[in-house]
């Protein structure tokens, strides 16, 4: 179903604004699949309300205005749907593509290709969200969506999720030869988990990014990518040194196969990014032991308001745990403060010296830790005890809102 907008917020100069899902592929190459999506729309209604014993519809007036509804919804699908076909594609300036995961219904090279060649018409894009995660695209299926992707040049955000796709380094890196192209690019936003990319796709990808010089917000998520190792997450630091302008950092890289020395060039790269205001690092299980370089890079982020660190799984210890919580205190702008560190080997002495160290800061006001189930409690009232000194010391001295996990 596609459902058309007149504005869109935070968005200047919005002419039209399409979700297109699974349907509308389903229609836009299977015709006559719309058609059979709706009646199982409609037996599963009818199974729900009739086939089970439960009296909602008092009389039969109720089941002629059900049936006239669902009627008038198809209609309108259908007619947006044809009104999209016949639309001048130069006249959409933000597109929202869905092709939900959750469907399972799979994407042949030939109706990418077919997707591929109707979104490079659309010249004026400005905004495009395109979502193909678990489609099992291939770096084919890569290679073609990203020539597409070239002829859009007036791109200032991009959104794309390849996600669980066999995505190997030769289809990133062909993508990343195309991302440097986009002058205009501000917001850029890439969900590549679970595939099977390398150090040299990775190093290929930062080289392109460092060359997005207007890039405000970046997302780059990288979870599950087992061949990723110390020298493709190293060059990518390298690469965040020279966004400066970057404001929006996301990094998420739960379970690589990173080492300390890997992720110190990568906390010294985004250190100099001197803008940045919203930092947000997931290392889970990323056997990362030493945070050291991690903290005194957090530090030198003077103007960061919002700071999310997840940093589960990497036997971090009570010293750990004092080193962040120093780091932190030091960030005179932070707001927003969330922190994951269970399933470490922090113990009652780490997580007391933390609190305190968070007590200092002066202007939080909302709080999350996540690092209970991982303590080496002697008794209850030892958890009760920190949860009551974090408590004291945070809502008595910043009033700000705790969520204790």
């Amino acid at each position: 179903m596609i459902y058309q907008k007149k504005s869109f917020q935070k968005l200047n100069d919005v002419n039209k604004l399409f979700f297109i899902n699974q349907q509308f592929i389903n229609k836009f190459y299977y015709k006559k699949k719309l058609l059979i999506s709706s009646k199982l729309l409609i037996n599963n209604i009818f199974n729900l309300f009739f086939k089970k014993k439960q009296k909602i519809f008092k009389n039969i007036k109720d089941v002629i205005l059900l049936f006239l509804f669902l009627l008038l919804l198809f209609i309108y699908s259908l007619s947006k749907l044809k009104k999209f076909e016949k639309s001048s594609l130069l006249s959409h300036t933000n597109l929202i593509i869905d092709l939900d995961y959750k469907n399972k219904i799979k994407i042949d090279q030939k109706n990418l290709l077919q997707l591929c060649t109707a979104m490079e018409k659309c010249l004026n894009v400005i905004n495009l969200s395109l979502d193909l995660g678990l489609k099992k695209i291939g770096s084919q299926g890569v290679k073609s969506l990203s020539y597409s992707l070239e002829k859009l040049i007036n791109l200032q955000t991009l959104k794309l999720n390849i996600s669980y796709n066999q995505v190997e380094s030769e289809g990133i890196s062909y993508l990343g030869s195309v991302l440097q192209t986009f002058k205009n690019l501000q917001n850029l936003m890439l969900k590549l988990t679970n595939n099977e990319i390398g150090d040299k796709g990775l190093s290929d990808l930062s080289s392109s990014l460092s060359k997005c010089t207007n890039l405000l917000s970046l997302e780059l998520y990288l979870d599950l990518n087992l061949e990723l190792s110390d020298e493709g997450v190293s060059d990518l630091g390298l690469c965040l040194a020279k966004c400066i302008n970057l404001q929006v950092l996301v990094l998420s890289l739960n379970q690589c196969s990173i080492r300390a020395k890997a992720c110190s060039v990568l906390a010294s790269g985004f250190a100099q990014c001197t803008k940045l205001q919203n930092l947000e690092l997931f290392l889970g299980a990323i056997c990362y032991q030493d945070v050291s370089y991690l903290t005194s890079s957090l530090a030198r982020c003077h103007k960061l308001s919002k700071l999310t660190l997840k940093l589960q799984g990497n036997a971090l210890r009570d010293q750990d745990s004092l080193s962040i919580g120093s780091c932190l205190a030091n960030l005179i702008n932070l707001k927003f403060l969330k922190l994951i560190l269970f399933d470490n080997k922090i113990g009652n002495q780490g997580a007391l010296g933390l609190c305190f160290a968070l007590s200092q800061t002066s202007n939080v006001y909302t709080l999350e830790i996540s690092l209970s189930d991982q303590l080496l409690l002697s008794s209850p009232q030892i958890l009760d005890l920190i949860k009551l000194a974090t408590f004291l010391f945070l809502f008595i001295h910043n009033y700000c809102q705790i969520n204790l996990i």
